[in-house]
């Protein structure tokens, strides 16, 4: 086990989730979860965090932050979504947002209208705030309803020929596609 999510959509003894009507933060029991997994080497991951536990948690990581699966508020108001400010804490700290392929946390438009350049939108704006190398690919293939044509990781080409298109980098491209969470395993 290397990565340590604290909470999903419900809030527990460790943390507020993103949900939480009450965003209280990390709890007492939640900063010794913490420590235990900085002892152990293990990555803490902020997706279904509420953003009061993010900033409570990035106080006493010794390790880099990782979002296996959030994207951007900016472009889309979630609460499961990342501010500009979170966004530059993770790339201050080293860490990697992987984009979430749920249409929901993508855009407003009709799960139907969503396609691969709304994923590059969101990479395109980490890209924007500094973070090339602090993005990767969260999909989500656990069960929730993922892009149209995106149910597996053959749907990942269209992705790569979006940010082809926009003429990132291929680099930067690679490390979106795995080199940046394996920088940090």
């Amino acid at each position: 086990v290397r990565i340590f999510t604290l909470t999903w959509n419900n809030s527990n003894s460790w943390a507020a989730s993103c949900m939480a009507e009450e965003n209280s933060g990390l709890t007492s029991g939640g900063r010794e979860a913490i420590a235990r997994i900085n002892a152990l080497g293990g990555l803490v991951d902020f997706s279904h965090s509420g953003e009061k536990t993010f900033w409570d948690a990035m106080e006493i990581l010794e390790k880099p932050p990782i979002c296996t699966h959030s994207c951007c508020k900016a472009i889309k108001n979630s609460p499961r979504n990342l501010t500009d400010g979170q966004i530059r804490a993770m790339i201050e700290h080293g860490g990697v947002i992987g984009i979430n392929f749920f249409p929901g946390f993508l855009s407003s438009k009709k799960y139907s209208a969503t396609d691969a350049g709304d994923v590059a939108d969101h990479i395109q704006h980490i890209i924007n705030l500094g973070g090339e190398k602090n993005i990767g690919l969260g999909s989500d293939f656990d069960g929730v309803q993922c892009l149209p044509g995106m149910t597996d990781c053959t749907g990942i080409v269209s992705i790569t020929e979006e940010l082809l298109r926009r003429e990132i980098a291929e680099d930067v491209i690679l490390g979106i596609l795995g080199r940046n969470f394996l920088c940090i395993f």
